[in-house]
């Protein structure tokens, strides 16, 4: 059981990248999860409109100027596409965190040098796809959160004050965990880099040191 596993993949900068999507996977979830996205607590001509949203709910609590229509006629459709989107973020990391760890710690694949290599270039790949979503869900929900008012607020000749509404934890969890993914990929994208100067260095060494030992076997 012993020689199948080994430490020997495992760097500092491995330890960190793994550290750092695993933390991501956990803010992400916990985003998906999170009762706040955004919220508004603001007034239109005096009268007070205090209310918050996430990926599943909308719940107001406060409207004294009818800024919102009533809550089975509260358009969420846009919000099905955007639970997708951050759902499927979350299995899209796990896909690169269990290859990194595959590649750091059983010896059948940290043995063989190519299959090393596509399983690293394959978890880059998926961490950058994972964040990359996170940032178009965040964008996608940051320029729809307004549907939440009712479609007279958000003319503008109204003046609701339709864009007090501030985001929230959730949204802010999310967006963070995205630069950890972004971060991770950076760091294992360095992490070849190294490994390639590396073995670089030691093919220019190595001749060297052989033309050496033969020179000094002829003197013998």
């Amino acid at each position: 059981m012993s020689k199948m596993f080994t430490k020997q993949g495992l760097s500092v900068i491995r330890i960190v990248s793994i550290f750092l999507i695993s933390i991501a996977l956990v803010l992400q979830v916990t985003a998906v999860a999170a009762d706040k996205w955004s919220e508004i607590d603001s007034d239109y001509r005096g009268l007070p409109i205090k209310a918050y949203q996430s990926l599943w709910t909308e719940r107001v609590l406060l409207d004294k100027p009818h800024a919102y229509p009533r809550p089975k006629n509260m358009e969420n459709d846009w919000k099905k596409n955007l639970q997708i989107i951050e759902i499927v973020c979350i299995f899209v990391g796990i896909v690169p965190l269990s290859l990194l760890l595959v590649v750091s710690f059983v010896t059948i694949i940290t043995r063989k040098i190519v299959l090393a290599a596509v399983f690293r270039a394959l978890a880059i790949i998926m961490t950058i796809i994972a964040s990359l979503l996170i940032v178009v869900g965040a964008l996608l929900y940051n320029y729809q959160k307004v549907k939440m008012f009712s479609y007279n607020a958000r003319n503008p000749a109204s003046s609701y004050p339709v864009y007090d509404e501030k985001v929230s934890y959730g949204f802010l969890l999310s967006v963070i965990s995205g630069v950890l993914l972004s971060l991770g990929a950076v760091l294992e994208i360095s992490q070849l880099v190294i490994a390639d100067a590396r073995r670089s260095t030691l093919s220019q060494v190595q001749p060297s040191d052989e033309s050496a030992k033969e020179k000094s076997d002829e003197k013998c």
